[in-house]
């Protein structure tokens, strides 16, 4: 086989090669409606909205827990150890404005931390109604604009809200 034919072969496996691993990586990355939303940038101005409300009406939290101590939980971040941060609801045992006593559903255990490392928190009242739960509201929102499904069950979605976001 002479030279000329070899590097040709070369060159054509390699422009061969990289065109099936872009194929891959866009089936790979494409976005696909039937998988719910898991990721969202902490940037994203809905997120925000719905952490500054959760933070706003902290005083509703205070407020209801006495009442229904057994239906509260409040969201925080895990630690991971990836770049992106992951929250987890659990069920709120006992809180002060320094420090909140926490079970976690994943584990099971109890953990502790600072009332400022919640994100977002939640009554569930009678009559399947919720009171706070923004962020999980916006990413319902989020969601529905990128799904046809879920867009139609929306308000449905969003009528088990007491406090709404918008």
């Amino acid at each position: 086989m002479d030279k000329a034919l070899k590097i040709y072969l070369l060159i054509s496996a390699v422009i061969l090669l990289s065109i099936t691993l872009r194929y891959l990586a866009y089936l790979y990355d494409r976005p696909n409606p039937n998988i719910p939303l898991k990721e969202v940038y902490e940037e994203n101005p809905l997120l925000i909205s719905a952490k500054q409300r959760a933070s706003e009406n902290l005083d509703t939290l205070w407020k209801y827990y006495p009442r229904y101590p057994k239906n509260t939980y409040v969201k925080y971040p895990v630690d991971t150890q990836k770049t992106l941060i992951h929250y987890e609801w659990g069920k709120l045992m006992s809180a002060d404005t320094v420090q909140l006593e926490i079970l976690q559903h994943s584990t099971g255990k109890k953990i502790q931390i600072p009332t400022a490392h919640m994100q977002d928190w939640l009554i569930e009242l009678e009559g399947d109604q919720i009171k706070g739960a923004y962020t999980t509201q916006a990413l319902f929102i989020l969601e529905a604009r990128i799904n046809e499904q879920t867009a139609e069950k929306l308000d449905s979605l969003l009528s088990h809200f007491s406090d709404p976001l918008y």
